[in-house]
């Protein structure tokens, strides 16, 4: 067979779902190799059955993760849901069939458990309060200092704070609003 018949059946084997086996080692470790370089598969996901009384060898092989969960398209996690709407991936809990290594996720994410968690806010929440509190003292003492003489540099300069602190909530804002229109 020459190595146009390899790929054809590669590609053959490569749309099927079922397994086959194949009784010829040479061809077998062939086709193993096609496989391996074209299509960027590990090594384990062809495994060797042991010898059945019916023939001498048999080689079996298969994409045998997308055989057992051929209806799942993406990785499952469990997520947290915070107060604001944002959310925060948790745990990996299960594979998928896209899966080409062994150990790693395909990219994609699934919702497994969702956990609501109505009574925190987000880490983005978290920092704008904190921010928002920080501008809140310093309009207070700038509020407290106008009445004193002689405050006029630590007027400027918690004025100088709050623009500060005014910009970072902005961007911390564009981030949350960021996070909730990404899928």
């Amino acid at each position: 067979m020459n190595e146009f018949g390899y790929k054809y059946l590669a590609s053959l084997l490569l749309k099927s779902s079922s397994f086959f086996s194949l009784q010829s080692t040479a061809f077998s470790l062939r086709l193993r190799t096609i496989f391996q370089t074209k299509h960027q598969i590990s090594p384990g996901v062809f495994k060797e059955l042991p010898s059945s009384p019916l023939r001498n060898t048999t080689l079996h092989f298969g994409l045998h993760q997308q055989h057992q969960f051929h209806h799942l398209k993406m990785c499952f996690f469990d997520q947290t849901l915070y107060r604001c709407g944002d959310y925060k991936w948790g745990t990996f809990r299960q594979h998928c069939a896209k899966e080409y290594r062994t150990g790693e996720t395909c990219g994609m994410k699934l919702v497994m458990n969702c956990n609501e968690d109505r009574s925190k806010n987000c880490r983005i929440c978290d920092k704008i309060a904190t921010k928002l509190s920080r501008r809140q003292k310093e309009v207070d003492r700038i509020k407290r200092w106008k009445s004193e003489r002689n405050r006029k540099a630590s007027i400027e300069a918690s004025e100088d704070i709050i623009s500060d602190l005014d910009r970072e909530i902005y961007n911390l804002e564009e981030e949350r609003l960021d996070r909730r229109n990404r899928l």
